[in-house]
């Protein structure tokens, strides 16, 4: 099958937290993903982060967030304009992150399962878990 995964993720002056999220992407066994970060109002260091990590892996991208479009929402929204007839896009937040390499591997296998099988998903929810940073508690 030939698709990939858009990944994309609002952002808001949280640079901090973006280098979990992103090398947990770089580290996946599976490669056919892009990350796409679309970012509100930040500031100078929040951009220069963004272009930094653009610059060092050109599987990532940013843009600004349309004023017109809001909030997280319209952040999600503004990021179906950028996906490709193959992409299936995956929207993640600033303070997530893949715990293990195959994550993006699963994903991919079950969109190509249930194209396989003529029942092409709309919409996959996937699970999480949350864990207590401190204490290391689910």
């Amino acid at each position: 099958m030939n698709l990939s995964l858009l990944i994309v993720v609002p952002t808001l002056d949280s640079y901090a937290l973006l280098p979990r999220l992103v090398t947990s992407i770089q580290r996946q066994n599976w490669s056919f993903w892009r990350i796409l970060f679309i970012d509100g109002p930040s500031g100078p260091k929040h951009r220069s982060w963004l272009q930094d990590c653009c610059f060092a892996d050109p599987r990532c991208s940013w843009i600004e967030q349309d004023p017109a479009q809001h909030g997280i929402f319209g952040a999600m929204n503004q990021g179906f304009a950028f996906a490709q007839p193959a992409d299936w896009l995956l929207f993640w937040g600033s303070d997530d992150w893949s715990a293990a390499h195959n994550v993006l591997c699963k994903v991919a296998a079950t969109i190509e399962e249930s194209l396989t099988q003529g029942m092409p998903p709309d919409l996959i929810v996937c699970r999480g878990r949350y864990v207590d940073t401190t204490s290391g508690a689910l």
